[in-house]
């Protein structure tokens, strides 16, 4: 888990724009606020998408 610099919540590695080395970044809702998604993926919502996705790629 990560921790934005500008807003200092907790964010996943699929939700940063820039990581940085000591474990920081800048998130994509500090990055581009009117472009991006309000609010972070819940965690069913991930395991749904990849359970889907999982079931597209067939056997």
């Amino acid at each position: 888990m990560l921790f934005c610099t500008d807003c200092q919540l907790p964010a996943r590695l699929d939700d940063a724009v820039k990581v940085f080395r000591d474990g920081t970044c800048i998130c994509l809702l500090c990055h581009r606020p009117q472009e991006s998604i309000q609010r972070a993926w819940s965690g069913a919502m991930r395991r749904d998408l990849a359970a889907a996705l999982a079931g597209l790629s067939g056997p």
